[in-house]
This record gives structure tokens, C-alpha cells and sequence, in this order.
């Protein structure tokens, strides 16, 4: 009886082992343990002896194995050869009995994987049961870990910055979390955050909760942009409080190294109105007084403002000028009966001595000198203030032999026909130290002496500018008549015209019987400019003399016989 039942049993497992075909397939297929690159592929065997198990990453399994081959299997994805051996994508990753799982191994994460899983009998030569493969699919886990980062403020001070969360995952109920590299963690999704100091600051997010095989982090930075970028260098600054003489500040910036790239823009306001964008302040004073200096830096990255500013502000004195009411009246005197007050009547003024070059002084705050002599004399104030300043000031007065003598000017007229005219203007006046002469004509000259031709016939109003030592301009006119032989030009004789009023505002008369139609006006300046022309219309017109300047012109009257006849008129 015993005999016959292990007979019974020994004829079944050589049938499956080196039987016919199975006829049942494997069932019931499942995945368990999966991460990001394995997972375990669970099954219910058929009635085979052994199977194959065939996997293709994303695409279903294409793949038929042929009877009587035995193929190698490798748990590790691709490492076992591909079929169909070119581009096939299908790898044996199973190849065995007695078991119902097989673990697979180097997949890639968020990638979908087929299974067709096929029953066999005989090991050395199998049949198999393809043509009722068991199939399944499942993916592998991911994670891709990313984050936005949005600067609402990137400036050291007041930094914040929002970071946003926008990592994707297939792994259920996955957990994220921020940590900062300068302070803090944090599980929220979006998070507003404030870093403390400037620089490179990191930001990281991992899975609490992340599944093996999968990345664990993702690391980002952000800048903050420093608020101070320079340090003040007062080394060169020889003093913050400095009297109004000769009054110096200087002022250097250090830059500060920043962890990036990045320049800076500098904008000094020494004082309202006045301003430079140079790293080095160099300024002096106009008035006294009490000056809050600014700098304000801004940083540049790529040459572009960031809008991250920072302002660092010193005080600077200037203390009172004692000079400002000084006077010497007057600067310019003859020699005979000349006498001179020199004044200062500051306030802060506790001794003076007024030098007065030759040789006397006054230790009077207002002091009165007569010089024995002429001569430029070079005139020196001292002073001690009662806020502990002392110093000089320098002036000059001036002594002459005898006042302005317009007698020293000459004009002399070689010839005052058109054709070969010549007048030469000099003068020797050692007071004067500019001059310009105004020859009627349009054209001038700075020299002391000088020669002119005039291009053409007329009566021309010249003048002589002078600028005097002590400061005194002094004006001469004069007059210079040039003729032409051959032209009909003549002047308050048998007169052609009348003119009135004379002088005039607005509305100039002119009224004449040659007139008729045919007459032509010019009115030149008294530097021999021609300023308007005018075409008469009938004997007597008026002419709007509105926008010339008050002074003195020349009118220039013409009739239809070619006569000319010159008059000045006034503009008051």
C-alpha cells in the first residue's frame, strides 16, 4: 500500500519536472516592498515547475521565449541580455522554481514597469506556457524635489524672501521640509522667510517620509545683498571742525569684500544743492556753519541697481569767517589829500592790526591812512577770534600821481576819405588795466593802441571802455566822420528830413517831401550795427522804435535820388 502511494507521487513530480507543457498559469500578481529603484513582484504559482519572468521598462512586454532554450536571469534590471537582442527592451530578471517573488533591483525612479510572467516545465528542455502569460504593471516611487524662491526684499536689513513648495511625488501622504542654512526649519508648504547677515544663504527640502532609492534633498541659494558696503576712512580728515580760511575736508570709503559680485554707486550731499558721486570726498566750504554729510550707496549688480541702499551720515563745522565785514573804501585815491578807512567790525574779533604797506599799522578795528607817496600798496589784515582762530588777510590799495585823465586818450584822423582813410586811437593811462575800443562800425580792439579803417562813408559814434584798477569802469564817446567823394551823403545841411520827438519812447516821426514812395530808412546802434530797415510808404510815417534799448542811434535816410542824410536820435 505504501509502495503504491510514493510510486504515485514520484510519477507526479517527474511529470511536472520533465512533463508536457503546464496548462495553468501563475496568479494572483502583486507588488510589495517598492522604493524609487526596486521593487518585489509577489505571485501564486501555476502548475508549472519552474517560470520565466520577463520585464520592460514603460512599454508592455513583447517578448516570447522559444521551447527547449534556457535563458539567464539577473535580479538587476539590464543586466541580463536584451530580447530581442536588438532594441528589444525586454530583460529575464527570473528564472527559477520553488519561489513565489522575485526581488528587482536597479530600476529608475517614476518609471513604469510591465511583468509577464510564464510557466514552465523540464529544466534543461523547457516548454513554455506563453501563449497564457500572467502580466502586471507598476511603477516605481519618485520624488522631484524643487522650490521657488521669490525676493521681496533681498537687502540685508529687511530681507524676505517667499518660498514656495512645488516638489511632485507619487509616494502617499509624502511630508516635506525647509531647512536654512542660517537659522530655522520649517514644514510648511510656502513659508515667508528672513534671513539673518548677507551673502549666499542656503535653502534645502527633503522628504521626511521619503521611500528607499529615492534623492534625498534638493539645495538651493538666495542673495542678500549687504547694506553697508563701504566703511568710512576718516584718516585723511585732518580735522571735522575748521575755520573758514582755507577750509579743507577730505574723506576716503574702504570697500567692504562682498561673497558675490556686485559694485556699488556712491552720491555725497555735502550740503544742500551740492553733490558727487565720486568714492572720495574732497570739499571746501563756501559760508560757515554746521553740514550733515551723506553718503548713500546703492549696489549694482550687472551695472543695474538693486534698489539695496544704505546711508551713513557725519557732521562737519565750519566756523564764522572773521573777514566777511571787512572794508577799505576807497581802493582807488590821487595822491593829493588821499585818505583811506580800512574797516572790521566782526563781532568774533577780539585783537586786529592792519598792515597798510608802507610801513604804519592800526591796531584799530576801523582805521583811517594817508600814504606820503604813490604806489600799488599791499595792505594786511590780522585778526584773533574769540573761538581761538587767527589769521591773515591781503589786500591792495592804490596811490596814483593824479586822477583819470582822459586827456592821455588820443584819436588822430591820417585821412578820412573812404578810399585811403586811416585813424589811430591810443591812450597811456597806467590806471587802466583793461580796455576796448568800440570803433562805430561793428568792429573793436583790446589794445592799448591801435589802427582802423573804416569800409565805408559815414558819421560812426565810437566809445572807449575802461576797466580801472580798484574795480571803476570809465566810459568816453566819441565820433568819427569818414567821406566818400563820389556820394551824394550829407548831414544837417539843406536837411532832406525831420525827425520828432527827439528823444523818443515807442513812436519815432519821420516826416519829408523826398520821401514819395521811394524812401529807404536804417538806424544802426552806436557801435555801427545796422538794427532795422524800413521801406517808406508815404511823406510822413511812423516807426515802432519799441525794442531798441535806450542809448543813442544813428538813422540813415536815403531818397530816390540816391542822397543820403545821417541824424541820431535818443531812445529814452
Amino acid at each position: 500500500m505504501i509502495k503504491n502511494y510514493l510510486l504515485i507521487i514520484s510519477f507526479f513530480i517527474l511529470s511536472t519536472l520533465f512533463g508536457a507543457k503546464p496548462t495553468v498559469p501563475a496568479s494572483q500578481l502583486y507588488i510589495s516592498n517598492k522604493t524609487c529603484t526596486s521593487m518585489t513582484l509577489n505571485w501564486t504559482s501555476g502548475n508549472g515547475a519552474a517560470r520565466l519572468l520577463i520585464v520592460r521598462e514603460d512599454l508592455a512586454c513583447n517578448f516570447t521565449p522559444a521551447d527547449s532554450v534556457v535563458y539567464v536571469a539577473n535580479s538587476n534590471f539590464k543586466g541580463s541580455n536584451e530580447y530581442p537582442t536588438t532594441g528589444g527592451g525586454n530583460y529575464i530578471l527570473y528564472n527559477g522554481g520553488g519561489m513565489n517573488y522575485a526581488q528587482i533591483n536597479n530600476l529608475k525612479s517614476g518609471h513604469t514597469y510591465h511583468f509577464s510572467l510564464i510557466e514552465y516545465n523540464n529544466f534543461n528542455n523547457p516548454e513554455y506556457l506563453s501563449s497564457n502569460a500572467s502580466t502586471y504593471n507598476d511603477s516605481t516611487y519618485y520624488i522631484n524635489y524643487n522650490f521657488t524662491t521669490l525676493a521681496l526684499d533681498s537687502c540685508e536689513r529687511n530681507n524676505l524672501f517667499r518660498i514656495t513648495n512645488t516638489s511632485k511625488s507619487n509616494f502617499p501622504n509624502i511630508k516635506y521640509r525647509f531647512t536654512f542654512s542660517s537659522n530655522g526649519i520649517s514644514d510648511s508648504n510656502t513659508i515667508d522667510k528672513h534671513f539673518t547677515g548677507n551673502g549666499y544663504k542656503g535653502v534645502q527640502i527633503q522628504a521626511t517620509n521619503s521611500p528607499l532609492g529615492c534623492p534625498n534633498f534638493l539645495s538651493k541659494t538666495v542673495k542678500i545683498f549687504p547694506k553697508k558696503v563701504v566703511n568710512l576712512d576718516f584718516s585723511t580728515l585732518k580735522n571735522d571742525t575748521q575755520y573758514y580760511d582755507g577750509n579743507f575736508f577730505e574723506v576716503r570709503t574702504t570697500p567692504i569684500v562682498p561673497n558675490f559680485p556686485m559694485s556699488n554707486n556712491y552720491l555725497w550731499e555735502f550740503e544742500k544743492d551740492s553733490f558727487s558721486t565720486f568714492p572720495l570726498m574732497r570739499y571746501s566750504y563756501k559760508s560757515e556753519g554746521v553740514f550733515d554729510v551723506k553718503l548713500i550707496t546703492t549696489v549694482l549688480v550687472n551695472n543695474k541697481a538693486t534698489g539695496c541702499k544704505d546711508t551713513q551720515t557725519f557732521r562737519l563745522v565750519v566756523l564764522h569767517d572773521p573777514f566777511l565785514y571787512t572794508s577799505i573804501t576807497p581802493i582807488v585815491d590821487t595822491l593829493a589829500n588821499n585818505l583811506f578807512t580800512f574797516s572790521n567790525i566782526d563781532s568774533s574779533v577780539t585783537n586786529q592790526i592792519w598792515y597798510f604797506g608802507d610801513g604804519d599799522s592800526s591796531l584799530n578795528a576801523t582805521a583811517q591812512h594817508s600814504y606820503s607817496y604813490s604806489d600799488t600798496f599791499p595792505v594786511r589784515l590780522y585778526v584773533e577770534t574769540n573761538f581761538g582762530y587767527s589769521g591773515f588777510k591781503n589786500y591792495q590799495v592804490y596811490v596814483l600821481d593824479s586822477g583819470f585823465n582822459f586827456s592821455l586818450f588820443k584819436i588822430k584822423t591820417i585821412s578820412n576819405q573812404l578810399q585811403n582813410n586811416l585813424v589811430v586811437f591810443s591812450h597811456h593811462e597806467k590806471l587802466s588795466v583793461k580796455q576796448i575800443w568800440y570803433f562805430g562800425d561793428g568792429d573793436s580792439s583790446t589794445l592799448d593802441s591801435c589802427s582802423h579803417i573804416y569800409k565805408n562813408a559815414g558819421l560812426f559814434d565810437g566809445r572807449l571802455v575802461c576797466n580801472l584798477k580798484g574795480g571803476s569802469v570809465y566810459v568816453k564817446n566819441f565820433q568819427i566822420k569818414i567821406i566818400d567823394p563820389n556820394s551824394s551823403i550829407t548831414e544837417n545841411q539843406n536837411s532832406l528830413f525831420e525827425l520828432m520827438p527827439n528823444p523818443a519812447h515807442n513812436i519815432l516821426k519821420i516826416s519829408s517831401n523826398e520821401m514819395a514812395n521811394d524812401g529807404q530808412v536804417s538806424i544802426s546802434n552806436a557801435l555801427g550795427q545796422n538794427i532795422m530797415h524800413v521801406e517808406l510808404q508815404t511823406n510822413s510815417q511812423d516807426i515802432d522804435v519799441s525794442s531798441l534799448k535806450p542809448g543813442m542811434y544813428l538813422l540813415s535816410f536815403k531818397n530816390k535820388h540816391g542822397i543820403t542824410e545821417l541824424k541820431r536820435f535818443i531812445i529814452q
